[in-house]
């Protein structure tokens, strides 16, 4: 699921991100790490919380606050997550 303010700013519609990988999200000039980091962290049980930096459809960049938490099977795999974000683009141009 993806809603529609998240289509709104990143520009893409649900049928384009549900399913699809984030790294469609992840701009060339983000750490190299940061799909990693959250990986791990969540492969280990762990919610991942962060600002993050995206890339639109169109090239542009808009920023996120993130919380995404894992959902486990039974054996401890992570099977999917759930993510959480809030529009901070306004703030981080202020900054």
């Amino acid at each position: 699921f993806a809603n529609e303010e998240f289509c709104r700013i990143s520009q893409y519609t649900a049928e384009e991100l549900v399913g699809e990988h984030h790294k469609i999200l992840i701009p060339h000039d983000a750490p190299a790490d940061i799909a990693e980091t959250i990986k791990r962290s969540l492969q280990t049980g762990n919610i991942w919380k962060g600002e993050v930096k995206n890339r639109a459809k169109d090239g542009s960049h808009f920023w996120v606050y993130m919380t995404i938490t894992p959902m486990m099977d039974a054996e401890g795999n992570l099977i999917k997550s759930i993510n959480v974000s809030f529009d901070i683009t306004a703030r981080k141009e202020q900054e």
